[in-house]
């Protein structure tokens, strides 16, 4: 019984029509892009929020002095600034960096080595960065 169960399967099998996975790769391929392009777009909205904080804070300081602008007279005031920091990565963790941009493009990144980056989700077959700009180049 199930040697012939065996050969019923095999012989349905053989008639059935064959399927590329091809799809089924360049699907995966465009998720892992758009992940990391989401990953790559959230430090500059962050940036972007940073930049609007900023502004608000010169437009309550010029309203604040409002009187001594019509009077012509000196003042000084102080925003919060944003600043980037440096931060060690763990041992076996890798990133895709622009040396354009100097950001991070791909955050963790599963290609080590430099020269393979070509690989990598950021990045699209002729070395450029998809994330920061499409005509920048990562590689040199």
């Amino acid at each position: 019984m199930g040697k012939e169960s065996f050969n019923v399967f095999f012989t349905e099998l053989t008639k059935t029509e064959k399927q590329s996975l091809q799809l089924t790769a360049d699907v995966l391929k465009t998720r892992q892009q758009l992940e990391a392009t989401i990953q790559g777009l959230q430090p500059k909205i962050c940036e972007g929020l940073n930049v609007i904080n900023t502004i608000k804070q010169e437009k309550q300081a010029i309203d604040k002095h409002q009187a001594d602008i019509l009077a012509n007279k000196a003042f000084e005031f102080e925003v919060d600034g944003f600043k980037q920091i440096l931060v060690p990565l763990e041992s076996g963790v890798y990133v895709t960096n622009c040396l354009t941009c100097n950001r991070i493009c791909h955050y963790p990144c599963g290609i080590p080595n430099d020269r393979d980056k070509r690989g990598c989700a950021a990045m699209n077959s002729d070395g450029y960065c998809n994330i920061c700009s499409p005509k920048k180049m990562l590689l040199e």
